[in-house]
C-alpha cells in the first residue's frame, strides 16, 4: 500500500507547534540560542521544504500548513508548566480543525515532554508528531529541513492517533553525515534519550514503527493500544497546573550514600523514581554503611513512594538485591522509561491522586508506557 496516499486524502491541514530548541535557534557568539517569536524560524523552513517541490508527500505543497509559537526556549529551560502550554496548544489546534500536529521541540529533554504530552493527551484523536534537530537550521550540515520534513510526511501519512517522536535512527554513524535523510518513527511514551550527544533516542521495546528511507515510506509495526483511545477527546481543564513537581529521580552509583535518599524527607518529596543499575539492582549489602535497604523502609514510613524503573516484578527473575530493595517498599515498575515513570508520577499527583493509591495507580498503562512481553 502507498502509506502516503491512503492517509493524506484524508488529512489536509496540519498545524506546526513550535516551542524552540536547536531547530529553531541560530548559531552566535555567545552560543546557539533561541530566535525570537518574530523571527519565524520554522517559516522558513516550511517556505524551503515548498521550494524544493514538498517534503516526499504528493500534494504537499497544496496542503494547508498553521505555524503557532507559544513560546521559544532550549529545551533545558523548559519546565512542568511549559508541557501544560504545549497541551493548550495542541488542544486549540484540534478545535480549530487540524488534522495533524507537529511539535519542533529541544531535544535535551524531548523524553520528558513526549511523556507528559501522552499523559494528558492519551485519548487524542489525531496523530501528534515530535521533532527537532541536532544543528541549526542554518549550519550547512544541519539536519533540521530532512527532519520536520520527515516529521510532516510520518503526520500525515503513517501514524493513526498518537503521540510520537520523528528522529533519525541511532546507528548510522556521525549525524553530521547524512544521517538525517533516514527517518524513524517511535511511540512518544516509550522513547528515552541516548546519553551521549549527538546519539538521538531509542525505543525501550526497540521499535520502529515507521520508517523513511531513500524517500521511500513503510511502516514496520503498530502503534502500542492506550486506554483512552477511543474515548472522545478532552482535555483536563485543570491542565494548567496539572504536574506536582514533589517528585525527585536520584540515581544510585558505587558508594552513593543513603543519607542522599532520606533528605528527600525534609524536601517534602511524595514519590522517589530510582534510577537503579540496568539489572534493577542497588546496593543491598547486609549491615554495609552503603546498603539503601535501610533508607527505603524509612522512606516508606515517612509516606514517601520509592519506584524503581526496569525492576522485573517476577520475584524468580529478581536478583537477590532486587528482593531485599522490593521487600523493603521499592516498588517494581517493570518496562517504563525512566522520564515517562517521573512525569506519571507528578501527573497522577497533580490529579489528586493519594500517597496510598499512587502505588496501583502507577501500575496502571495509561498511553502504551510499558512494554508487555505479548507484544509484537
Amino acid at each position: 500500500m502507498n502509506l502516503d496516499q491512503a492517509f493524506s486524502k484524508t488529512r489536509s491541514k496540519v498545524c506546526i507547534v513550535a516551542t524552540g530548541g536547536t531547530i529553531g535557534s541560530c548559531s552566535s557568539s555567545t552560543g546557539i540560542a533561541p530566535l525570537s517569536q518574530e523571527d519565524r524560524a520554522i517559516d522558513a523552513i516550511v517556505d524551503r521544504l515548498r521550494g524544493a517541490g514538498g517534503c516526499g508527500l504528493s500534494g504537499f505543497n497544496e496542503l494547508s500548513v498553521e505555524i503557532t509559537c507559544p513560546f521559544t526556549l532550549l529545551s533545558e529551560n523548559i519546565v512542568p508548566k511549559d508541557w501544560c502550554v504545549i497541551a493548550r496548544s495542541i488542544e486549540e489546534a484540534v478545535i480549530r480543525g487540524a488534522d495533524a500536529v507537529v511539535v519542533t521541540h529541544g531535544t535535551d529533554t524531548m523524553a520528558y515532554s513526549l511523556a507528559a504530552i501522552s499523559f494528558v493527551m492519551a485519548n487524542i484523536q489525531i496523530p501528534v508528531v515530535f521533532t527537532g534537530s541536532m544543528c541549526p537550521a542554518g549550519d550547512p550540515q544541519s539536519d533540521a529541513d530532512d527532519n520536520l520534513a520527515g516529521a510532516l510526511r510520518f503526520s500525515l501519512s503513517a501514524c493513526n492517533p498518537g503521540i510520537y517522536l520523528s528522529f533519525p535512527p541511532r546507528d548510522l554513524g556521525n549525524f553530521k553525515v547524512a544521517r538525517h535523510k533516514i527517518q524513524s518513527l517511535y511511540w512518544g511514551a516509550r522513547v528515552r534519550s541516548m546519553p551521549t550527544f549527538g546519539d538521538h533516542f531509542y525505543s525501550i521495546d526497540g521499535r520502529v514503527i515507521a520508517s523513511i528511507s531513500d524517500g521511500i515510506l513503510c511502516q514496520t509495526s503498530s502503534p502500542p493500544r492506550r486506554a483512552g483511545g477511543s474515548k472522545p477527546f478532552v482535555l483536563d481543564q485543570c491542565i494548567d497546573d496539572c504536574f506536582d513537581d514533589r517528585v525527585e529521580i536520584i540515581k544510585v552509583y558505587p558508594g552513593f550514600n543513603p543519607e542522599i535518599l532520606l533528605s528527600a524527607i525534609s524536601r517534602k518529596a511524595q514519590a522517589i523514581i530510582l534510577d537503579i543499575y540496568h539489572s534493577g539492582t542497588a546496593c543491598a549489602r547486609g549491615n554495609e554503611r552503603y546498603s539503601i535497604v535501610p533508607a527505603i523502609s524509612e522512606l516508606g514510613l515517612a509516606g514517601i513512594s520509592v519506584f524503581g524503573v526496569g525492576v522485573p516484578s517476577c520475584r524468580d527473575k529478581q536478583y537477590q538485591s532486587t528482593s531485599a530493595l522490593v521487600n523493603c517498599g521499592m516498588i517494581p515498575l517493570g518496562a517504563i522509561t525512566l522520564e515517562a515513570a517521573f512525569v506519571k508520577a507528578m501527573w497522577l499527583l497533580g490529579k489528586g491522586t493519594s500517597s496510598k493509591d499512587l502505588a496501583d495507580q502507577m501500575k496502571n498503562d495509561v498511553c502504551g508506557e510499558f512494554c508487555h512481553v505479548d507484544e509484537h
